[in-house]
């Protein structure tokens, strides 16, 4: 079994779901709308999925591969590219952070030429 396999079934720690509900609690107070969540396959990543959906009453679920430590991160942006300009739309990706709206509320990072973030004034 592969690091990655291993991480890949990894479950989000009682810290980082009881962190996850807080978040996704105040999300719900700030009034964030949203009608479906992408996640990772990896299951922390489904799992913070799910929390989000369950306490914004978020009906779809959906897992996209792309998402994944090794996806194709060319092929998610193209994809994401597909998806309706006015859709509420959240994305949880393998290292479990959550991005609301990742095409209205900043720019998508650029690649460099293996298909890995440039760096933009942050980690990434």
């Amino acid at each position: 079994m592969t690091v990655v396999e291993k991480d890949s079934e990894r479950p989000i720690t009682p810290e980082g779901r009881a962190e996850m509900q807080k978040i996704a609690k105040s999300l719900k107070t700030l009034g964030l709308q949203a009608n479906r969540v992408i996640t990772s396959p990896l299951r922390r990543a489904r799992e913070t999925a799910e929390i989000t959906a369950k306490i914004l009453k978020i009906p779809i679920l959906e897992e996209w591969d792309e998402l994944k430590p090794d996806g194709s991160k060319t092929a998610l942006y193209r994809k994401l590219a597909k998806v309706e300009q006015d859709s509420g739309l959240i994305l949880v990706e393998s290292r479990t952070r959550l991005w609301t709206n990742p095409r209205r509320t900043r720019a998508l990072p650029e690649l460099d030429d293996r298909g890995d973030y440039r760096k933009q004034g942050r980690s990434n």
